[in-house]
Protein backbone atom coordinates (compact mmCIF):
# COMPACT_ATOMS: atom_id res chain seq x y z
CA UNK A 1 0.00 0.00 0.00
CA UNK A 2 3.00 2.21 0.51
CA UNK A 3 4.42 1.65 -2.45
CA UNK A 4 0.99 2.11 -4.25
CA UNK A 5 0.50 5.67 -2.43
CA UNK A 6 4.08 6.81 -3.61
CA UNK A 7 3.45 5.61 -7.00
CA UNK A 8 -0.24 8.07 -6.98
CA UNK A 9 2.07 10.36 -5.56
CA UNK A 10 1.33 13.43 -2.99
CA UNK A 11 -1.43 14.51 -4.62
CA UNK A 12 -3.63 11.81 -3.61
CA UNK A 13 -5.37 9.56 -6.96
CA UNK A 14 -3.38 11.58 -9.51
CA UNK A 15 -0.86 9.45 -11.82
CA UNK A 16 2.61 10.78 -10.52
CA UNK A 17 3.17 12.98 -14.33
CA UNK A 18 0.00 14.64 -14.01
CA UNK A 19 0.41 15.23 -10.34
CA UNK A 20 3.75 16.90 -10.57
CA UNK A 21 2.82 18.87 -13.75
CA UNK A 22 -0.10 20.45 -11.18
CA UNK A 23 2.70 21.56 -9.14
CA UNK A 24 4.56 23.09 -11.24
CA UNK A 25 1.47 24.96 -13.06
CA UNK A 26 0.73 25.73 -9.21
CA UNK A 27 4.45 27.16 -8.27
CA UNK A 28 4.67 28.73 -11.55
CA UNK A 29 1.16 30.92 -10.75
CA UNK A 30 2.49 31.58 -7.26
CA UNK A 31 5.45 33.35 -8.58
CA UNK A 32 3.80 35.02 -11.10
CA UNK A 33 1.34 36.80 -8.78
CA UNK A 34 3.97 37.26 -6.13
CA UNK A 35 1.14 37.10 -3.64
CA UNK A 36 -1.00 39.61 -5.17
CA UNK A 37 -4.37 38.74 -6.24
CA UNK A 38 -3.43 40.43 -9.24
CA UNK A 39 -1.93 38.63 -12.31
CA UNK A 40 1.50 40.31 -12.68
CA UNK A 41 1.11 40.42 -16.24
CA UNK A 42 -2.12 42.99 -15.61
CA UNK A 43 -0.34 45.41 -13.42
CA UNK A 44 1.95 48.48 -14.23
CA UNK A 45 5.54 47.82 -15.21
CA UNK A 46 8.26 49.94 -13.24
CA UNK A 47 8.27 51.99 -15.81
CA UNK A 48 5.14 53.32 -15.81
CA UNK A 49 5.30 54.11 -12.08
CA UNK A 50 8.53 55.90 -12.70
CA UNK A 51 6.23 58.22 -15.55
CA UNK A 52 3.96 59.04 -13.18
CA UNK A 53 6.78 59.81 -10.79
CA UNK A 54 8.58 61.92 -13.16
CA UNK A 55 5.85 63.69 -14.28
CA UNK A 56 5.02 64.49 -10.73
CA UNK A 57 8.27 65.87 -10.15
CA UNK A 58 7.96 67.99 -13.08
CA UNK A 59 4.82 69.61 -12.23
CA UNK A 60 6.05 70.28 -8.87
CA UNK A 61 9.59 72.22 -10.58
CA UNK A 62 7.17 74.04 -12.75
CA UNK A 63 6.05 74.93 -9.32
CA UNK A 64 8.20 76.32 -7.55
CA UNK A 65 9.34 77.90 -11.01
CA UNK A 66 6.45 80.25 -11.24
CA UNK A 67 6.61 80.71 -7.15
CA UNK A 68 9.77 82.45 -7.75
CA UNK A 69 8.42 85.26 -10.49
CA UNK A 70 8.13 88.65 -9.38
CA UNK A 71 5.31 91.22 -10.38
CA UNK A 72 5.75 94.70 -9.79
CA UNK A 73 4.03 97.23 -9.39
CA UNK A 74 1.57 96.19 -6.24
CA UNK A 75 -0.56 99.37 -7.29
CA UNK A 76 -1.31 100.79 -10.82
CA UNK A 77 -1.10 104.58 -9.90
CA UNK A 78 -2.88 106.63 -12.84
CA UNK A 79 -2.71 110.37 -12.82
CA UNK A 80 -6.09 111.18 -13.87
CA UNK A 81 -7.27 113.29 -16.43
CA UNK A 82 -10.32 113.66 -18.93
CA UNK A 83 -10.28 112.97 -22.00
CA UNK A 84 -7.33 111.39 -22.47
CA UNK A 85 -5.62 108.05 -22.09
CA UNK A 86 -3.43 106.96 -19.68
CA UNK A 87 -0.43 104.54 -20.14
CA UNK A 88 1.52 102.26 -17.26
CA UNK A 89 2.96 99.11 -16.87
CA UNK A 90 3.43 95.87 -15.52
CA UNK A 91 6.30 93.71 -14.95
CA UNK A 92 7.19 90.10 -14.84
CA UNK A 93 10.94 89.00 -14.14
CA UNK A 94 11.54 86.02 -14.04
CA UNK A 95 14.82 84.63 -12.06
CA UNK A 96 14.61 80.98 -13.09
CA UNK A 97 16.62 78.91 -15.53
CA UNK A 98 13.03 78.24 -17.16
CA UNK A 99 10.39 79.47 -19.20
CA UNK A 100 7.51 80.95 -17.83
CA UNK A 101 3.92 81.59 -19.03
CA UNK A 102 1.89 85.04 -18.07
CA UNK A 103 -1.26 85.90 -18.64
CA UNK A 104 -2.66 89.17 -17.41
CA UNK A 105 -6.75 89.46 -17.01
CA UNK A 106 -8.74 92.48 -15.50
CA UNK A 107 -11.99 93.62 -13.28
CA UNK A 108 -13.48 96.16 -16.11
CA UNK A 109 -11.64 95.03 -19.95
CA UNK A 110 -13.73 97.59 -21.69
CA UNK A 111 -11.52 100.35 -19.33
CA UNK A 112 -8.77 99.21 -19.97
CA UNK A 113 -6.42 97.87 -22.76
CA UNK A 114 -3.49 95.54 -22.31
CA UNK A 115 -0.70 94.78 -24.34
CA UNK A 116 0.48 91.96 -24.36
CA UNK A 117 -2.23 90.34 -22.91
CA UNK A 118 -0.15 87.12 -22.33
CA UNK A 119 3.14 85.99 -23.62
CA UNK A 120 6.55 84.16 -22.46
CA UNK A 121 9.21 85.50 -20.09
CA UNK A 122 12.44 84.10 -20.66
CA UNK A 123 14.68 82.87 -18.26
CA UNK A 124 16.57 85.81 -16.41
CA UNK A 125 14.50 88.44 -18.20
CA UNK A 126 12.12 90.57 -17.88
CA UNK A 127 8.48 91.09 -19.77
CA UNK A 128 6.95 94.61 -19.52
CA UNK A 129 2.87 94.46 -20.17
CA UNK A 130 1.84 98.70 -21.18
CA UNK A 131 -1.77 98.96 -19.54
CA UNK A 132 -3.67 102.08 -21.33
CA UNK A 133 -6.63 103.54 -19.30
CA UNK A 134 -8.96 104.63 -21.64
CA UNK A 135 -9.95 108.14 -22.44
CA UNK A 136 -12.52 109.09 -19.94
CA UNK A 137 -15.39 111.30 -20.16
CA UNK A 138 -16.53 112.07 -16.61
CA UNK A 139 -14.83 111.51 -13.25
CA UNK A 140 -15.39 107.81 -11.56
CA UNK A 141 -17.94 107.55 -9.11
CA UNK A 142 -15.26 105.33 -7.22
CA UNK A 143 -12.35 108.00 -7.79
CA UNK A 144 -11.58 107.87 -4.07
CA UNK A 145 -11.36 104.46 -3.68
CA UNK A 146 -11.04 102.87 -6.93
CA UNK A 147 -12.15 99.20 -7.28
CA UNK A 148 -10.77 97.87 -10.49
CA UNK A 149 -8.22 95.00 -10.57
CA UNK A 150 -5.74 92.94 -12.35
CA UNK A 151 -4.88 89.76 -12.47
CA UNK A 152 -1.69 88.64 -13.26
CA UNK A 153 -1.13 84.44 -13.61
CA UNK A 154 2.40 83.09 -13.93
CA UNK A 155 3.32 79.60 -14.69
CA UNK A 156 6.30 77.25 -15.70
CA UNK A 157 6.05 75.94 -19.01
CA UNK A 158 6.86 72.46 -20.22
CA UNK A 159 9.68 71.09 -22.18
CA UNK A 160 8.83 71.38 -25.63
CA UNK A 161 5.82 74.15 -25.13
CA UNK A 162 6.69 77.14 -27.02
CA UNK A 163 3.46 79.47 -26.78
CA UNK A 164 0.97 80.11 -24.49
CA UNK A 165 -2.25 78.56 -25.50
CA UNK A 166 -6.00 78.57 -24.07
CA UNK A 167 -5.03 75.30 -22.10
CA UNK A 168 -1.70 76.77 -20.43
CA UNK A 169 -4.11 78.07 -17.33
CA UNK A 170 -6.75 75.66 -17.08
CA UNK A 171 -7.19 73.96 -13.89
CA UNK A 172 -5.05 76.41 -12.00
CA UNK A 173 -2.51 73.99 -11.09
CA UNK A 174 0.66 75.28 -10.85
CA UNK A 175 -0.21 78.55 -11.16
CA UNK A 176 0.74 81.74 -9.00
CA UNK A 177 -2.18 84.64 -8.98
CA UNK A 178 -0.78 87.67 -8.05
CA UNK A 179 -3.86 90.52 -7.77
CA UNK A 180 -2.55 94.49 -8.37
CA UNK A 181 -5.40 97.23 -7.17
CA UNK A 182 -5.93 100.64 -9.68
CA UNK A 183 -5.33 103.98 -7.21
CA UNK A 184 -5.83 107.06 -8.79
CA UNK A 185 -4.43 110.02 -8.33
CA UNK A 186 -5.63 114.25 -9.62
CA UNK A 187 -3.55 115.54 -12.09
CA UNK A 188 -0.79 118.51 -9.89
CA UNK A 189 -2.57 121.60 -9.73
CA UNK A 190 -1.97 124.49 -11.92
CA UNK A 191 0.88 127.15 -10.90
CA UNK A 192 -0.84 130.66 -10.06
CA UNK A 193 0.48 133.83 -10.44
CA UNK A 194 2.53 135.43 -8.49
CA UNK A 195 0.58 138.27 -7.18
CA UNK A 196 2.27 142.05 -7.39
CA UNK A 197 2.57 143.07 -3.52
CA UNK A 198 4.40 146.46 -2.48
CA UNK A 199 5.45 147.12 0.87
CA UNK A 200 1.96 149.27 1.64
CA UNK A 201 -0.40 147.15 0.30
CA UNK A 202 0.61 143.28 2.49
CA UNK A 203 -2.78 143.68 4.07
CA UNK A 204 -4.94 143.89 1.20
CA UNK A 205 -3.34 141.05 -0.66
CA UNK A 206 -3.58 139.11 2.29
CA UNK A 207 -7.10 139.76 2.96
CA UNK A 208 -7.80 138.61 -0.82
CA UNK A 209 -7.01 134.72 -0.10
CA UNK A 210 -9.77 132.77 0.04
CA UNK A 211 -10.34 130.16 2.56
CA UNK A 212 -9.86 126.31 1.10
CA UNK A 213 -12.54 124.09 1.05
CA UNK A 214 -13.87 121.83 3.86
CA UNK A 215 -12.35 118.97 2.66
CA UNK A 216 -9.36 120.70 1.50
CA UNK A 217 -9.59 119.53 -2.64
CA UNK A 218 -11.79 120.86 -5.48
CA UNK A 219 -13.14 118.48 -7.61
CA UNK A 220 -13.05 120.96 -10.58
CA UNK A 221 -9.17 121.98 -10.59
CA UNK A 222 -8.21 118.23 -9.83
CA UNK A 223 -9.08 116.79 -12.46
CA UNK A 224 -8.63 119.95 -15.37
CA UNK A 225 -12.23 121.34 -15.78
CA UNK A 226 -10.98 124.76 -13.63
CA UNK A 227 -9.18 126.24 -11.25
CA UNK A 228 -9.95 125.40 -7.20
CA UNK A 229 -10.81 128.31 -4.94
CA UNK A 230 -9.56 126.44 -2.37
CA UNK A 231 -6.66 125.38 -4.21
CA UNK A 232 -5.82 128.41 -4.96
CA UNK A 233 -6.22 130.19 -1.79
CA UNK A 234 -3.91 127.77 -0.19
CA UNK A 235 -0.87 128.74 -2.90
CA UNK A 236 -1.64 132.57 -2.53
CA UNK A 237 -1.84 132.02 0.80
CA UNK A 238 2.02 130.40 1.30
CA UNK A 239 3.31 132.69 -1.34
CA UNK A 240 2.22 135.63 0.80
CA UNK A 241 4.12 134.28 3.69
CA UNK A 242 7.05 134.55 1.70
CA UNK A 243 7.06 137.66 0.59
CA UNK A 244 6.81 138.48 3.83
CA UNK A 245 9.75 137.20 4.62
CA UNK A 246 11.40 138.54 1.69
CA UNK A 247 10.05 142.22 2.40
CA UNK A 248 11.15 141.75 5.95
CA UNK A 249 14.61 141.04 4.96
CA UNK A 250 14.58 143.89 2.91
CA UNK A 251 13.31 146.22 5.09
CA UNK A 252 16.16 145.30 7.73
CA UNK A 253 18.60 145.27 5.13
CA UNK A 254 17.30 148.99 4.40
CA UNK A 255 17.59 149.82 8.32
CA UNK A 256 20.99 148.58 8.43
CA UNK A 257 22.47 150.69 5.15
CA UNK A 258 20.28 153.44 7.06
CA UNK A 259 21.92 153.13 10.07
CA UNK A 260 25.92 152.79 8.58
CA UNK A 261 25.24 155.82 5.76
CA UNK A 262 24.35 157.77 9.50
CA UNK A 263 27.63 156.46 10.80
CA UNK A 264 29.74 157.43 8.11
Amino acid sequence: STAEHDSQGAFGHLPLHHATSTKAIFLQKRRFTNGDSKPFAARQPPSAHFTKSQHALQRQHRSIMAEQAEVSPQELKFRFQLNKQLPTAISIYNPTGGRLAFKVKTTTPKKYVVRPSSGVVDPRSTANVQVIMQAQKEIPADFANCKDKFLVQVKGMEAGEQDVTADTFKGGRGVKDTKIRVLLEGPPAPPSPVPEVNEGDEDSASMRTAAPSADGFSSAAAFGGGKSAGGDASSLSHENRALRAELQKLRDERERLSRELKRA
